[in-house]
């Protein structure tokens, strides 16, 4: 099983008051290329989804888009929520992303079994998962 790992895409940030835009498309093309030619399995994101809380409609369009570009691949992703990412907006769109091999752990769930995602493959394969974990997760638990 081959898993790609990566993070803190900020999607939405404006640099030095010039969008991102532009290099998060070329990156999206660039990381779809990796995945046929390497042939992956799992695409782990582990956090920093987004830049903000309130990512603007370009962004979620941006993030909905590789989604929906990655089906023909194969490839199974997993996405985790970051310090930067709302649960509430990862949330939104979790069940829905299910039907297309994406599995978005928003956020820390009391449900242990939320945080095991069955990996396809060969053989039976769980991964654990971790999003961040703000300090009232931690403290109410």
């Amino acid at each position: 099983m081959r898993i790609l790992h990566s993070s803190d895409w900020h999607l939405g940030q404006f640099f030095i008051g010039k969008s991102r835009q532009a290099e998060h498309q070329a990156f999206f093309s660039w990381l779809k290329q990796q995945i046929i030619q390497l042939d992956i399995d799992v695409l782990l994101v582990a956090g920093d989804i987004f830049d903000s809380a309130t990512p603007p409609s370009y962004a979620r369009e941006l993030y909905h888009q590789l989604i929906v570009d990655l089906q023909p691949t194969g490839v199974q992703l997993v996405l985790l929520g970051g310090n930067h990412d709302s649960v509430a907006v990862l949330q939104e769109s979790a069940t829905l992303l299910k039907y297309l091999h994406t599995h978005v752990v928003p956020g820390y769930q009391t449900d242990i079994q939320q945080h095991l995602i069955a990996l396809k493959g060969t053989a039976a394969s769980t991964a654990p998962t971790s999003p961040f974990l703000c300090f009232n997760a931690i403290r109410c638990c």
